[in-house]
C-alpha cells in the first residue's frame, strides 16, 4: 500500500498587538556607617564580649525586605535579618583565633542586594575578639 504525498500548503496571518506599561529603575541602597564594638569585658561573670557590628539603615533607594550577612576569609556562617534591623551580635562560636571577614547586603526586591559593607573581625585569644572597619 503506498500513501499519498504531502500536499503543499500556503497560510499567512496578520495580528497587530498594542501594549504599555510604565516601569521604574531603582537601587538597593547599602547600610550606612557601618561600626562595631568587641572585646569589652561584661560582669558579672566578666567575659569577653564577641564583635557587635552596627549600621544605619539606608536613606533612599528601594524598600528593602531585610538585611544578609556572612563571614568569610578564614570563618563561615550568617544569616539574615529583618529591614529595621540595625546591629548583630557575632556569636563567638563562628570565630576562632584568627582574622576573618564580616559582610553585609541590603535585600532588595527580585533578589536584588545592595553593594556590600564590609569589617574584619577575630580572635587574639581563645577568649579576646576583635574587630574594625575601614
Amino acid at each position: 500500500m503506498a500513501l499519498a504525498p504531502a500536499r503543499s500548503t500556503l497560510a499567512a496571518w496578520t495580528d497587530t498587538e498594542f501594549g504599555s506599561a510604565a516601569l521604574a529603575a531603582g537601587t538597593v541602597d547599602p547600610p550606612t556607617d557601618l561600626a562595631c564594638m568587641a572585646g569589652q569585658l561584661t560582669p558579672p561573670a566578666f567575659t569577653w564580649d564577641p564583635p557587635a557590628f552596627t549600621w544605619d539603615l539606608p536613606a533612599g533607594g528601594v524598600a528593602r525586605s531585610g538585611f544578609t550577612w556572612f563571614l568569610s576569609d578564614g570563618f563561615s556562617g550568617g544569616g539574615t535579618l529583618g529591614s529595621n534591623d540595625t546591629s548583630i551580635v557575632v556569636p563567638g562560636v563562628l570565630l576562632a583565633v584568627d582574622t576573618g571577614t564580616f559582610t553585609l547586603y541590603a535585600n532588595g526586591p527580585g533578589g536584588w542586594t545592595s553593594t556590600p559593607v564590609t569589617g574584619s573581625l577575630g580572635m587574639l585569644t581563645d577568649e579576646l575578639y576583635f574587630c574594625s572597619v575601614p
